[in-house]
């Protein structure tokens, strides 16, 4: 990465938006880079993806959440699966009953993670959507991509959890291992049965690095991994 006082100085009469993408694995130099960016100009904006957040003065942090499945049909969920799907096989269809309940069921299994989503489509130029539906269950095994699908770190499912898990540091690997016992989410109360004292730090640690997220239910608060 080139020094920030050489970014600096030249975007410094600049009117720009800078786009920096997948800074989690540099967020330290990331972070160095936009303040002295920022210090520098104020005709400069500078926007960051990130598995969390780059930690300088003024940041806005915008999640960005898994694809709506709750309008079936019409949700942005099944539209993607059925515009990848017929990227790589033309006869691919949602029109009988059947067919649109499966493509659904298969996105909402899939929490509407547009990865996995886009892997579970490319399957259908080999595999009809029941067939696909039937082996969520081994949904690691599943949902691999082809040469050019997409990034090499991201071309199986299993890779792109790996890449995340690998960012953490070993204390929180420990943790969150522990936090495994839970299916479909979990309360504060009990992360702070299986994880005593630090709880509250470990799962504020784990949502701020994007491998927790919390929603509000009609009992409180559940967290449950990505």
């Amino acid at each position: 990465m080139s020094s920030p006082h050489v970014v600096r100085d030249y975007l410094r009469t600049k009117q720009l938006l800078v786009v920096l993408d997948n800074c989690e694995h540099v967020v330290d130099s990331v972070a160095d880079l936009v303040a002295a960016i920022l210090a520098a100009s104020a005709t400069v904006k500078v926007l960051a993806t990130s598995r969390e957040g780059i930690g300088v003065a003024d940041e806005q942090l915008w999640l960005v959440p898994s694809l709506d499945v709750g309008a079936g049909i019409d949700s942005a969920a099944v539209t993607l699966f059925v515009e990848r799907a017929h990227s790589v096989a033309s006869r691919f269809s949602v029109a009988t009953p059947d067919e649109a309940t499966t493509v659904v069921e298969i996105c909402r299994r899939l929490d509407g993670i547009p990865l996995a989503i886009e892997l579970a489509a490319a399957r259908v130029v080999s595999m009809t959507a029941s067939e696909i539906r039937g082996l969520l269950d081994e949904r690691f095994r599943l949902l691999t991509g082809g040469r050019g699908k997409t990034v090499e770190r991201h071309q199986t499912l299993r890779q792109a959890v790996d890449w995340s898990y690998d960012l953490l540091d070993g204390r929180e690997r420990e943790l969150l291992k522990r936090l495994g016992v839970f299916a479909g989410g979990f309360t504060l109360d009990a992360a702070e049965a299986v994880l005593g004292s630090d709880a509250i730090e470990t799962v504020q640690g784990l949502v701020d690095q994007s491998l927790l997220s919390v929603r509000e239910t009609r009992f409180g608060a559940r967290r449950r991994g990505h």
